[in-house]
């Protein structure tokens, strides 16, 4: 029933109006009660005490037969209204006299005989019973009370009714009001979200506790909406500023702030179609550091980030501010220039490149010899998309590589084909050892004291079937790229051992040969059990066998490549420090390294006479290694007046095609016993 109502006022109201109602009904009924059992015994002991005085006095009319002394005596009844008969019966049950009330007639009287109640009393004279007399009574006159008493208590049910109702009312808004002004705060703050609003405190009750959790909670709210609100405004300043740096990010290179490869994509697309409306050409330089991946394994990756963005500022500072040099990948940079009418326009370009590129650089206290590969291609000409000017431009970078590093070629159809050639060297690296196309060239070593050869560096040439003969620098990077160049090493050192073992049958006297090793060897300790088999089958001195290496052994785990090292020192095998001095090498090497010959890189001995710094740095790392006990090598050399200036330096020993260039294993066995035999017959 209460859950059709729909407010919380007609709740209270019928709550009160149900409860107050049937406490009075039921008040009312309990007073009604037991005020008519009070009417009713009432009458029936009024009855009986008449009944029992008549019974009395009515006793000597029956002794005497006195039947009108009776009839009179029941006439008493007629004073009472409730008497409607009486009857006197003897003892014998006859009827003596009787008295029936006036109201009644002659017609009521079979109505008075049946009588609505009856009350008996026996009629008794000094302990004898004479006879009884019955009295018939009526309930009208009781009815009529009770019926005004229903009346009665119906109208003070009433009044009772509209007296809770009235009260109910009033005290309803002490309870619904509150609740209602909490309710209709809520849905205000609920529609306009104003958490400033609060609710009129009353009364202390629960419902004014209520109010004031209610207040309390408003205040929590509009603080947190503040707080979230302040929040809010400071993330969505970070986001917009995250999101600037993501526009940001999202087209530049994050190392050195430069333009990326899809800026540069979407650059490209600018470039090309202001090239059609001016009838011009769009010029690509790719750019790719020479040693790099050497540097920043010797130095470490730190130096080499710095290397990059000093690189990056470089360029940048020669290019125009219309054009663009963006950072693609791990050292490669293009730069993509516009209103290029010529080949030769790109050309001065590079050269600008390449010339800010040459002079040295001073980092993080090192002092190196940067030096960059440039391969150029033309927008429409060598590519009509950026993906085949790129690939373009790239063929043209390695051809400058090839041609001996730190130079610029332009794109050329040629190249093509010679990439094809490239990826089937590549491919056919892997069986070329079984099928007997390598071959082991020698080049000697002279002692400029004595004159003599005293030792050769033993380097490998690849016969191809289809591409004819390779120098190393066509195969040796890919045989590093695909770890062919660990079974390509073994290789020599046994091809080497067999050899040194076959001259010192032949009676030729034993110089010791230098062995190229790849930094990928010192990762394990293969290396040790191919040295120690191939000198215990050839049967060779140890002392015979030397290995040159440059500072890559110590890429991947420094501590295990000494280790290896030192091991391969315990055999009896000599170590060669190779390159030395190619920019990225440090002299604290000379005294940390079990090294035992240090190998002055070609580099410096090609300026050695013109270049008074290279001069310098020569005689200081002359005078260190003969200091630290550790024997000279100068390769490179080509001139007479390079062995000159050594000889008068101190250096021990020198290598180059001065003297003889690398040559396979008869022709070196000629050439050194007429090479000899010559110096002799000179002193």
């Amino acid at each position: 029933m209460f859950s059709r109502l729909n407010t919380i006022k007609q709740k209270i109201i019928a709550v009160s109006m149900v409860s107050t109602s049937s406490a009075i009904l039921l008040a009312t009924l309990a007073f009604a009660y037991e005020y008519i059992n009070t009417l009713h015994d009432d009458l029936e002991r009024r009855i009986e005490i008449e009944t029992a005085a008549l019974a009395q006095n009515i006793s000597a009319s029956l002794v005497f037969d006195d039947t009108d002394a009776a009839r009179e005596i029941l006439s008493s009844f007629s004073v009472d209204e409730a008497v409607l008969a009486a009857t006197v019966r003897d003892t014998d049950k006859q009827v003596f006299v009787e008295y029936y009330a006036s109201k009644l007639g002659e017609e009521g009287r079979a109505l008075g005989e049946q009588g609505i109640a009856f009350i008996s009393r026996k009629i008794v004279l000094d302990k004898e019973e004479l006879g009884e007399v019955t009295v018939l009574i009526t309930h009208e006159q009781l009815n009529r009370k009770i019926q005004r008493v229903f009346g009665l208590a119906a109208l003070i049910f009433a009044l009772a009714v509209v007296t809770a109702f009235i009260i109910s009312s009033r005290l309803q808004r002490a309870i619904s009001q509150p609740i209602l002004s909490l309710s209709n705060l809520a849905n205000l703050i609920a529609a306009h979200s104003n958490y400033s609003s609060r609710v009129d405190i009353h009364s202390r009750d629960e419902i004014g506790e209520l109010a004031k959790a209610f207040n309390h909670m408003l205040e929590q709210i509009e603080h947190r909406d503040s707080h979230l609100e302040k929040q809010v405004r400071q993330r969505t300043a970070e986001l917009e500023k995250l999101a600037e740096e993501f526009r940001h990010r999202a087209f530049h290179d994050a190392l050195t702030g430069l333009p990326n490869r899809a800026q540069l994509n979407e650059r490209f697309s600018s470039f090309t179609s202001h090239a059609r409306r001016t009838k011009t050409s769009v010029g690509l330089l790719l750019l790719d550091l020479d040693n790099f991946k050497t540097i920043n394994d010797t130095l470490g990756h730190d130096f080499g980030d710095e290397l990059l963005k000093l690189i990056a500022h470089r360029v940048q500072a020669v290019i125009r501010g219309e054009d663009i040099v963006s950072r693609v990948g791990g050292d490669e940079f293009v730069i993509m220039v516009q209103d290029i009418d010529s080949d030769q326009d790109l050309n001065a370009i590079a050269d600008n490149v390449l010339e800010v590129l040459r002079d040295d650089i001073v980092l993080l206290n090192q002092r190196i010899k940067s030096s960059v590969s440039i391969g150029g291609a033309l927008y429409p000409k060598d590519g009509g998309d950026l993906l085949t000017l790129k690939r373009n431009a790239d063929l043209a970078m390695y051809s400058a590589k090839e041609a001996g590093k730190n130079q610029y070629r332009l794109f050329n159809q040629n190249m093509t084909d010679s990439s094809t050639q490239r990826l089937i060297v590549q491919n056919d690296l892997q069986t070329a050892i079984e099928r007997g196309e390598l071959e082991i060239y020698y080049q000697p070593k002279i002692n400029l004291r004595t004159g003599l050869a005293n030792g050769s560096e033993a380097l490998i040439r690849w016969h191809h079937p289809q591409e004819g003969f390779l120098n190393p620098n066509e195969f040796i990077p890919f045989a590093e790229e695909n770890g062919l160049i660990l079974p390509m090493d073994h290789f020599v050192i046994r091809s080497v051992c067999y050899q040194i073992a076959l001259w010192k049958q032949k009676g030729n006297t034993s110089l010791p040969v230098a062995i190229n090793l790849s930094g990928l060897h010192f990762q394990s300790e293969e290396i040790l059990r191919v040295l120690r088999g191939a000198l215990k089958d050839s049967g060779i001195a140890s002392h015979l066998l030397e290995v040159e290496l440059t500072e890559a052994f110590l890429i991947e785990d420094p501590d295990r490549a000494l280790s290896i090292l030192k091991k391969i020192r315990r055999l009896g095998i000599k170590v060669n420090l190779d390159d030395f001095g190619t920019g990225y090498s440090s002299l604290s090497y000379l005294r940390s390294l079990p090294i035992d010959i240090v190998k002055l890189d070609k580099s410096f001995i090609d300026r050695i006479c013109h270049d008074p710094q290279d001069k310098a740095i020569t005689q200081g790392i002359i005078t260190l290694a003969r200091d630290l006990k550790l024997g000279i090598v100068a390769e490179g050399v080509e001139l007479q007046e390079q062995i000159d200036l050594l000889t008068a330096m101190g250096c021990e020993t020198v290598q180059g095609y001065f003297y003889k260039p690398p040559c396979p294993a008869p022709e070196f066995e000629s050439w050194l016993e007429t090479f000899n035999q010559q110096v002799v017959i000179d002193r």
